[in-house]
């Protein structure tokens, strides 16, 4: 692997101001690494099956973005083809480069190769790594430096998913998802906890977590990390630098006397045993504390003042899609949310509950068959706590249908569970129907998973607006 990313700098190091073609460019991921070889001077397009918001914003910034695929995109003769995950190597546009001796690479390769200059961050974990990162840039800023950073969510402007900043510092998310985390060499190395997922590439649990053994042995100068988490924190091997946080008694970074209110939650941080004073967070939730836990402890190993990076705490703005609230359709509020593993969902609910509803309902997408056979058991107990449950289809990401993955097998696991009411809807648009048959004054709805479900936010606050 130190070879491959070494062939990746010598490549975008030989080719100064050449030309980058990125395949998959609207996804979260690519979009992000658009911007950031765009910034380094590289002549950047793309192409992907259709336009959004991210596609969008790199047109508008000068990068271009064709509609569909096709070998001519090649013409132009680019140094480089950078693939998503969900192109395949066999695709025809992809084996056309392979011929004209164009090198290809996956978006986790060319990331971390583009870490040699600097001081880095990179924040990984099965949950919260896209806020964790957020929350890291929002503190650093805060204690008084300018980071470029790349989050896997929209964040400060539509289609926002990068930035680049004034100082010799960059704060990644690193994803897992794919296995290319092994690939990360950064000064500081995040992990906000170890939950077994993305099983459409790692064949069991040990598997996945390898991944994060490497990562956590590829690291240049320290770890920062959950301590809550049993078994991240048996991971951490004694001999290397590192600052734990969380409410565990023993953690370095410690969150104490949380005091949550409808505006989100204050706390109280201490450092090393010393008291470093009360801070605000303008969101919800116990991990979203420990997000913003993981984002001092960050600065503190860099050297800059915890104070004043916790102060700054309280002018956060959420990243799109978790626990955002959408719109208010009829007097009921819509809140949309990426959650879309057990763990996650059930924080989403403990948080939402804090907003005391009269019934709190949910619509849930299952995302990709893979994990939905794997864990499908764990889902339901995930939903304690919801007054009904409408369950839509399962939104494939490209996979094909897998026994014991669809969304008969999951309604099967909620009548054996027999605790949480739940419904079952033929698409997206029966689910809207069901909800509207349901709803009643005092209520709040929850928009669940990470597929297209986010449209049914759009078409409510689309419906709230013609009002």
């Amino acid at each position: 692997m130190p070879d491959l990313i070494s062939e990746i700098r010598s490549l975008l190091n030989a080719h100064p101001g050449g030309g980058v073609h990125l395949m998959g460019i609207g996804g979260v991921g690519m979009a992000g690494l658009a911007g950031a070889l765009q910034q380094r001077g590289y002549r950047v397009d793309g192409c992907d099956l259709a336009s959004n918001v991210f596609t969008d914003r790199l047109t508008a910034g000068g990068v271009p973005v064709l509609i569909g695929h096709d070998v001519a995109h090649l013409d132009a003769e680019p140094f480089m083809l950078i693939r998503s995950t969900a192109v395949p190597e066999s695709h025809s546009e992809v084996r056309s480069a392979v011929e004209r001796g164009i090198p290809v690479f996956r978006r986790g390769e060319v990331f971390p190769a583009l870490l040699q200059s600097g001081t880095s961050v990179a924040v990984s974990g099965t949950h919260g790594k896209t806020t964790t990162s957020a929350l890291c840039v929002h503190a650093v800023r805060g204690a008084g430096q300018d980071p470029s950073y790349f989050v896997g969510g929209e964040w400060e402007g539509a289609g926002r998913v990068f930035g680049a900043g004034a100082d010799p510092l960059t704060i990644v998310e690193a994803d897992e998802s794919d296995g290319t985390l092994a690939h990360y060499r950064p000064d500081i190395a995040v992990i906000t906890g170890i939950d077994y997922d993305h099983m459409e590439h790692f064949t069991d649990e040990q598997a996945f977590i390898r991944i994060f053994e490497r990562f956590i042995a590829h690291t240049r100068t320290a770890i920062v990390y959950g301590r809550d988490d049993a078994r991240l924190s048996a991971l951490i091997p004694a001999a290397v630098s590192a600052i734990s946080y969380g409410f565990s008694p023993d953690a370095r970074v410690r969150g104490e006397s949380v005091r949550e209110h409808e505006q989100g939650a204050a706390f109280t941080v201490v450092v090393d045993g010393t008291v470093m004073g009360d801070y605000s967070l303008p969101v919800h939730g116990m991990h979203n504390i420990q997000n913003a836990l993981a984002a001092l402890a960050v600065t503190h190993q860099l050297g800059l003042s915890v104070a004043r990076a916790g102060r700054a705490l309280a002018t956060f703005r959420p990243v799109r899609r978790r626990f955002e609230r959408v719109a208010v359709w009829r007097g009921i509020p819509v809140y949309s949310d990426y959650a879309h593993h057990p763990t996650a969902i059930k924080a989403l609910v403990k948080s939402a509950k804090h907003l005391a509803p009269r019934r709190l309902l949910a619509i849930f997408q299952p995302h990709r068959y893979t994990r939905t056979r794997a864990l499908g058991l764990a889902f339901p107990s995930a939903f304690e706590g919801v007054d009904q449950v409408i369950l839509a289809p399962v939104y494939a990401a490209s996979e094909q249908p897998l026994e014991g993955g669809h969304i008969a097998d999951l309604e099967a696991h909620f009548r054996s569970h027999g605790g949480v009411p739940f419904q079952a809807a033929r698409d997206l648009d029966d689910a809207w129907s069901l909800f509207e048959e349901m709803a009643e004054p005092g209520d709040i709805l929850l928009l669940i998973g990470a597929g297209d479900i986010e449209r049914l936010g759009r078409a409510a606050a689309s419906a709230t607006s013609g009002e």
